[in-house]
C-alpha cells in the first residue's frame, strides 16, 4: 500500500482510521455489555481484552488521542461528522454566477435617460422664462440634481425587484474537485412573500399561530439538476445550514422583571426577582421533492429564538397531503404545472 503525497487525502485516510477505531471498540464493549458474554470461551475473552489495548496503543502513537477527548455527546457527534464525511467524501466545488446584472444596468440606463429627460426639459423652461442667472435659479437647479440622486436609486431598485420577481437570483455550478468536470447545475431562489401569496397548502402547515398579518415570509427554493452522464451510480447530497444569529442579535434584550412574593418560615416573606427574556417564534418548513416524483414531502419544526440563542426546537407534524392524494389532482393543475416547466 502506497502512502498518500497530498494532505486532503492524508486527513481523510486519517479520519477513516480514527472512526473505524471507534466503531469497533464500540462494538466490543457494546458485546462485553450483554449477558452471554461472560459464558464465552476465556481464550476469546482474552483475545477481545487484547485487541482493545492494542486499538488504545495505536491511538496514542497516532496521535488520535485529542479526538476522543470531551463529554460522550461531543464525542458522539464527532464521530457522527466523521461516518458523513466516509460516506460522502467528495464535496463538489461551485461556482456561483448572481443572475439580474444585466437587468439592473438596463434599468438603470433607462432611470438615467427618463429622469434626465425630465431634468433637461424643466431647466430648457426655467432657461426661457428667465434669462438672467440668479442665485435662485442656481438652487432650482441643485435642487433638481439633488432630487435626482436621491431618487434614481430607489427607483433601480423598486424596478429590477419587480422584474426580477420570481426568477432565480443564483446559478451554481458544481464540479468535480481535481478533475473541474461539471457535474450539475443548481438554480437558488430568495424572496420575501407574504403569508397570502402562498399556495393554500402552504399557508395550512405552517399552522395557526403564524396566520396574522404580522408574519414575514422567507420563501429559499433551489433547484438541482444533476448531469446524468457523470452521476450514473452517484448521487449527491444537498445541505442547508441556516445561521440565526442574525436573527437574535434583533431581538432586544428585554428590561422587564417579574416579582414573586414567597413565605419563609424564617425570615417571613421573601420576594423573588425573574428577569424576562424576549423571545420570538419562527416555522421553519421544509418540502422536498425527489427527480422523477409526482408527490413531494415536508418537516415542520417550530423555533424559538431569544436574545442568546435558540430557546427551544420542536418538530411538528406539517399535515402535508399524501403521496395519493397529490396524485390525485384536477385536469387544470396538470395543465398548469405543465405550461410552468414549458
Amino acid at each position: 500500500m502506497t502512502a498518500p503525497s497530498q494532505d486532503r487525502q492524508k486527513r481523510y485516510l486519517r479520519q477513516m482510521d480514527i472512526y473505524f477505531s471507534w466503531f469497533v471498540e464500540q462494538f466490543f464493549l457494546e458485546c462485553m455489555t450483554r449477558e452471554s458474554f461472560s459464558a464465552l470461551d476465556e481464550a476469546l475473552r482474552q483475545s477481545i481484552t487484547d485487541f482493545l489495548q492494542q486499538e488504545r496503543t495505536h491511538r496514542k502513537e497516532q496521535d488520535y488521542l485529542r479526538d476522543f477527548l470531551g463529554t460522550p455527546t461531543a464525542l458522539w457527534n464527532r464521530m457522527s461528522l466523521y461516518d458523513r464525511l466516509l460516506e460522502y467524501p467528495i464535496s463538489l466545488r461551485p461556482k456561483v454566477a448572481e443572475l439580474g446584472s444585466g437587468t439592473r444596468k438596463l434599468v438603470k440606463a433607462a432611470t438615467t435617460m427618463f429622469i434626465m429627460s425630465i431634468l433637461t426639459y424643466m431647466l430648457f423652461n426655467v432657461r426661457n422664462a428667465s434669462e438672467t442667472l440668479s442665485i435662485t435659479l442656481l438652487l432650482v437647479i441643485a435642487l433638481m440634481y439633488g432630487v435626482r440622486d436621491m431618487v434614481r436609486e430607489d427607483m433601480i431598485n423598486v424596478i429590477t425587484r419587480r422584474l426580477r420577481r420570481g426568477k432565480p437570483r443564483w446559478r451554481i455550478r458544481l464540479r468535480m474537485p481535481y478533475t473541474r468536470q461539471q457535474v450539475a447545475r443548481q438554480l437558488v431562489w430568495v424572496d420575501y412573500r407574504n403569508l397570502q401569496e402562498l399556495p393554500p397548502v402552504v399557508a395550512s402547515a405552517i399552522g395557526r399561530s403564524a396566520n396574522n398579518d404580522d408574519a414575514q415570509v422567507i420563501c429559499y427554493r433551489s433547484l438541482l439538476k444533476p448531469d446524468k452522464d457523470t452521476l450514473e451510480h452517484d448521487e449527491i447530497r444537498e445541505r442547508i445550514t441556516l445561521d440565526f444569529e442574525a436573527l437574535c442579535e434583533m431581538i432586544k434584550v428585554s428590561r422587564d422583571r417579574l416579582y414573586v412574593c414567597e413565605e419563609d418560615e424564617e425570615s417571613g416573606f421573601s420576594v423573588q426577582v425573574h428577569p424576562i427574556e424576549r423571545q420570538q417564534d419562527f416555522h421553519l418548513l421544509l418540502v422536498s421533492e425527489q427527480p422523477g416524483q409526482g408527490h413531494s414531502a415536508a418537516q415542520l419544526w417550530r423555533l424559538r429564538l431569544g436574545n442568546s440563542g435558540i430557546v427551544q426546537s420542536k418538530s411538528k407534524d406539517p399535515n402535508w397531503p399524501s403521496p395519493e392524494e397529490q396524485m390525485k389532482r384536477s385536469w387544470w393543475d396538470w395543465i398548469t404545472a405543465v405550461f410552468k416547466k414549458n
